[in-house]
């Protein structure tokens, strides 16, 4: 049989429909958002903790003695760096952590106190490491790295995923938003 003009062409189209999407580069990430591997710098973690302390204090105008929430803030930020260096934390990770501890903060600014931070910031930077990571560190390493108990660590992480309502997913328009803010490229 003969083929005619019209089916050699439309043979041809779908021919070129289909190695065009063949040659179109596929992308695990989303071209948005810059999932670097750099390392967590003292200076992003520093002004996370900072920005959230200023937040607590203004709404809660807390009654604590200025030494003691000094210390506690100082032993967020050393607890932190630990796990920077135990566990080669990234920005990305710092990033995402931010973003959770914002939206505990939007849905129950209560549930985020000068006593409470420390461990609801220790839940939500493990989610984060969880979520950017394809091999993520076991909570026993976590545990290891803090002094605590594994099971302390659990209840830590699983303390913020109730408050995030397990919403995990982080958007990309919502992470440039979060990154603008904490390295001041606004």
């Amino acid at each position: 049989m003969e083929k005619d003009d019209t089916t050699e062409t439309q043979e041809g189209t779908a021919l070129t429909e289909i190695l065009s999407v063949a040659e179109t580069p596929v992308s695990e990430t989303s071209p948005e958002i810059q999932f670097d591997r750099e390392t967590a710098p003292d200076s992003l973690i520093e002004r996370l903790i900072l920005n959230i302390c200023i937040n607590i204090q203004n709404v809660h105008q807390s009654i604590q003695d200025p030494s003691a929430i000094g210390i506690k803030i100082i032993l967020l930020f050393n607890a932190i760096l630990t796990l920077r260096s135990a566990l080669g934390l990234q920005r990305v990770e710092i990033i995402v952590t931010a973003i959770y501890l914002s939206r505990v903060w939007e849905i129950n600014a209560n549930l985020i106190t000068f006593d409470s931070l420390a461990k609801l910031m220790i839940g939500a930077l493990i989610v984060a490491h969880r979520y950017c990571t394809d091999i993520y560190y076991p909570l026993s390493i976590w545990g290891e790295a803090l002094g605590l108990k594994s099971s302390t660590i659990e209840q830590f992480m699983d303390q913020a995923l109730e408050f995030l309502n397990y919403n995990v997913i982080v958007d990309p328009k919502e992470y440039q938003y979060a990154l603008d803010q904490l390295t001041g490229q606004q």
